[in-house]
């Protein structure tokens, strides 16, 4: 066989790869850290761990999403205190639940994602978690009693409904225009 007909060793370097195992055991992770901090012990903490594990063992089950809002509902039974950490902790831990929980619905077992494709995504997780933090920390003033100087709600419903339209609009238009691009 001559040299013009073998065949070229063809190489695709993909870069790190991060296998679904380690983003199910950060889902686990992060599912057992908000069971620790925001569940009380007791009947919610049997729920929430339950649906927690479906959700690690199962992920294309949907059950992220119900622990999401089982977390939500023990939230709500606590008095808002601006100085716990814990809401903001439960903040922070929905939204990285909802984060990995996507990716582990959509990779396979044995199944790997570039580390580059997650560098976006937790990008947009620490911009959106900005200002949310912010806000919760405005809404848990507010709804303490503290805050007795403050204007009263009725003022300040529409401000706060003119910032999160002001918000969205900040944070959805780069990424029309970017799509708008990708299409050309």
């Amino acid at each position: 066989m001559s040299t013009a007909m073998r065949r070229a060793h063809a190489e695709l370097a993909t870069g790190t790869r991060i296998p679904a195992t380690v983003l199910r055991g950060a889902l686990a992770l992060v599912i057992g850290a908000l069971c620790a901090v925001a569940v009380p012990p007791g009947f919610w903490l049997v729920v929430c761990g339950g649906i927690g594990l479906a959700a690690v063992i199962v992920p294309r089950s949907y059950a992220a999403w119900f622990f999401i809002f089982a977390i939500g509902l023990t939230a709500l039974a606590r008095t808002p205190d601006p100085l716990d950490g814990r809401a903001y902790a439960v903040l922070a831990g929905i939204h990285l639940v909802h984060l990995l929980a996507g990716f582990t619905v959509l990779l396979p077992l044995r199944g790997s994602i570039g580390a580059r494709t997650l560098t976006r995504p937790a990008l947009d997780y620490l911009l959106l978690q900005a200002p949310c933090q912010v806000l919760l920390a405005v809404a848990l003033v507010l709804a303490s009693g503290t805050s007795r100087e403050w204007p009263p709600i009725t003022v300040l419903a529409p401000v706060g409904a003119a910032a999160a339209v002001a918000l969205a609009v900040l944070l959805v238009l780069p990424l029309s225009r970017a799509a708008g691009a990708d299409r050309r």
